[in-house]
């Protein structure tokens, strides 16, 4: 039982103890044989995520040198850069972008082998919207409702989750974000355990164009975009999605009090 909890917490390195002879024999042989699996699965991702990317920015470099040179020679000719030139610039650095999401991938799937930790999320999300204010930007607003105990997480993914989930909001937004950090203690919470258990509400509004409610679960999946005129690779909201559901939390769009789109996601508190 104590190895069925810990396995759907993330920990897949547990093991359940084979007692020869007993009843909870082929159950507990069953238990481990499936987290060996997953386990070489999830490295056999990382190790093709990882390789397919570091393979490709050799020939990324390659071409973005000869692109510099053609620019070089343009400029050293008196005359501009044709546009066709520029283009693939844009293309190139969207390429790269793109496989620094596939590397972030491939990290969130070594992170799946590791045990919750205690998150500060409050500390996270103060640093992060402190960074996505910008003067030409949306005004960027943090809000707290009462104490927000930390969260049971990996640093790594839920900075990711997050960092997407405002970049996303930033970037659609006109001229407002606002992130809501609140403690929703759990029914067993109520007489007296102060801010134990239950979980904490991250929620990002903005007052973009927002999401179609028929178009929100597309959304959630990698590379799919509302239109080609949509900024980004479309997979901003799918790896925060992964970075939360790889600790037991939920993300949810709905739409936002201020006209754009909401994203909410709620994490477990640590040692819930």
């Amino acid at each position: 039982s104590d190895a069925t909890r810990a396995l759907g917490r993330g920990d897949l390195g547990v093991r359940a103890p084979v007692e020869r002879g007993a009843l909870t024999e082929p159950v507990a042989l069953a238990l481990n044989h499936l987290a060996d699996r997953v386990q070489r699965a999830l490295a056999l991702q990382q190790e093709l995520l990882q390789a397919v990317a570091h393979e490709l920015r050799t020939p990324l470099s390659r071409v973005r040198f000869l692109v510099e040179e053609l620019d070089a020679s343009a400029k050293g000719e008196g005359s501009q850069p044709s546009r066709p030139l520029e283009e693939l610039e844009g293309e190139l650095d969207a390429v790269d972008a793109l496989l620094s999401e596939v590397l972030h991938l491939a990290e969130d799937a070594v992170a799946l082998e590791s045990a919750a930790e205690a998150v500060d999320l409050q500390a996270l999300a103060t640093a992060l919207v402190a960074r996505a204010q910008t003067a030409e930007g949306p005004r960027v607003e943090l809000q707290t409702a009462g104490v927000v105990p930390p969260i049971a997480g990996r640093s790594g993914p839920v900075q990711r989750a997050l960092r997407n989930l405002l970049a996303n909001a930033v970037t659609h937004a006109r001229s407002q974000v606002v992130v809501r950090l609140a403690h929703e203690p759990g029914s067993e919470a109520g007489s007296g355990s102060g801010s134990e258990g239950g979980t904490v509400v991250c929620t990002v509004d903005d007052d973009g164009p927002g999401i179609p409610e028929g178009d929100r679960a597309a959304v959630l999946r990698p590379f799919v975009r509302l239109s080609d005129a949509t900024p980004g690779l479309g997979l901003g909201l799918a790896i925060a999605r992964r970075a939360a559901a790889s600790t037991g939390a939920t993300l949810h769009i709905t739409e936002a009090p201020i006209g754009g789109a909401r994203v909410q996601i709620c994490w477990p508190t640590h040692g819930a």
